[in-house]
């Protein structure tokens, strides 16, 4: 028997992928019951309450988080499909109308990194609405609408990379920016390999001091500066502010800036200050425990 080279074996894997596809797509039906969003695209992700996103390590991750494919280390396909038995009557004085008939929302879905350990393809074809509705020429709204369909099949070809492996390789540290209060995935962010994180929002209850003790310097950290306190703009206060986040700082590992943008409240005066204290007092090592303690 002939041994077929890597590519052959891709190609023929996809061409029995794509024959899978057509079959999911020719099985798609017209249900009878009210169009809403269909989130059950995934057995494992419905088992746990669709709280799938955050973890996203298998092929309907193209639907649910496409970014988790880069955990996949081989080809996955999955099928599978979310039965509907609607059960709805409606009577009035002339007579009733029943919708029972039952559907199948069939969802595909298929991943590969083909080799390629920062790369991944994949295609998904799934329904995310239906189905319909069809009230019959007998119901109280037969002079309005007699039947209404949403029927929406989405195709998601899905191509993602390892961008932190990539940058990492070329010598590029990562930052990523995000609001609000995200302590409770800062660990992911660390075995992500991610550099620092941004802004650190003081407003969501972020603490540089305190994350750094809790964290050490496994992550670097930007920001976390009040902006509230620069728009106040008391000079004591801005102070004992920029002191307080400066404690982070020691050993390295943090960029001193606001918590948000600086908008025009913030006077010049105020931002002069804020300036010359980083410069005077953020350069290495940093010895601001005692002004810490005098504020």
């Amino acid at each position: 028997m002939q041994k077929l080279t890597p590519l052959q074996n891709s190609a023929r894997l996809w061409t029995i992928t794509a024959g899978v596809a057509v079959a999911t797509l020719l099985s798609f039906q017209n249900g009878w019951a009210a169009a809403v969003r269909i989130p059950h695209q995934s057995a494992s992700a419905t088992g746990q309450a669709e709280a799938f996103t955050a973890q996203a390590d298998d092929a309907s991750a193209i639907y649910y988080n496409p970014a988790g494919l880069t955990q996949l280390a081989s080809t996955e396909i999955m099928a599978g499909g979310y039965g509907w038995f609607p059960e709805i009557k409606r009577e009035n004085s002339t007579g009733s109308v029943e919708m029972n008939s039952p559907a199948l929302i069939p969802h595909f879905f298929a991943a590969s990194n083909l080799g390629l350990s920062q790369w991944c393809f994949g295609v998904g074809v799934n329904s995310v609405f239906g189905t319909g509705v069809d009230w019959g020429k007998n119901s109280p709204f037969r002079y309005l609408v007699t039947d209404a369909r949403l029927t929406v099949l989405n195709i998601a070809p899905t191509v993602v990379k390892a961008m932190i492996d990539l940058c990492h390789k070329n010598n590029l540290p990562v930052i990523y920016h995000g609001c609000g209060n995200v302590h409770a995935i800062l660990t992911d962010f660390i075995e992500m390999g991610l550099d620092a994180y941004n802004p650190l929002e003081a407003k969501a209850d972020l603490d540089v001091c305190q994350l750094r003790s809790e964290y050490g310097h496994k992550l670097g950290f930007c920001g976390n500066s009040d902006i509230r306190v620069w728009e106040r703009g008391d000079p004591a206060e801005v102070r004992r502010e920029v002191f307080h986040r400066l404690q982070a700082a020691r050993g390295g590992g943090m960029i001193f800036q606001s918590d948000h943008s600086v908008a025009s409240d913030v006077s010049g005066k105020t931002y002069d200050l804020i300036v010359s204290l980083v410069r005077q007092y953020g350069r290495y090592p940093i010895e601001v425990g005692e002004l810490v303690k005098a504020r």
